[in-house]
């Protein structure tokens, strides 16, 4: 896991373009990978996924050029990098199945990651390591 979150402003609207645009600054996703989780968030509302294929013509939809499947597929990877898709068989899903869901279970892990690295740094200090 590789996540990477800024602290930017809130947005002062909060419409659905004000608020992803917010989100994807925040873990400083590009525009393809603001797509991708749209794209997957419209196939959530119906408690579906998508395969790397299907996603690929939903991108090549929206932007209206063809990409090679395999530049969805390094984005695809990022978002799953940061946790917030999964794989399931050859579909793609939302964490989740949605961005609050997706935030909390991402959220629990990070607090997780960082209990470890207290317990670690505990140990060193009982040790006498740590100084």
């Amino acid at each position: 896991m590789r996540v990477i979150i800024r602290k930017i402003d809130k947005p002062l609207n909060n419409d659905i373009e004000s608020v992803m645009a917010w989100l994807c600054q925040t873990f400083e996703f590009d525009a393809m990978e603001a797509l991708i989780l749209r794209s997957l968030i419209k196939a959530a509302r119906s408690d579906k996924g998508m395969t790397s294929l299907e996603i690929s013509k939903e991108i090549n939809r929206l932007i209206g050029r063809e990409l090679p499947r395999t530049t969805v597929l390094y984005h695809i990877n990022k978002l799953m990098e940061a946790g917030m898709i999964v794989k399931n068989g050859r579909s793609y899903y939302i964490r989740g199945m949605n961005l609050i869901n997706a935030i909390d279970q991402l959220s629990n892990d990070v607090k997780g990651i960082l209990n470890d690295m207290k317990e670690m740094l505990k140990l060193l200090e009982v040790n006498g390591n740590g100084r």
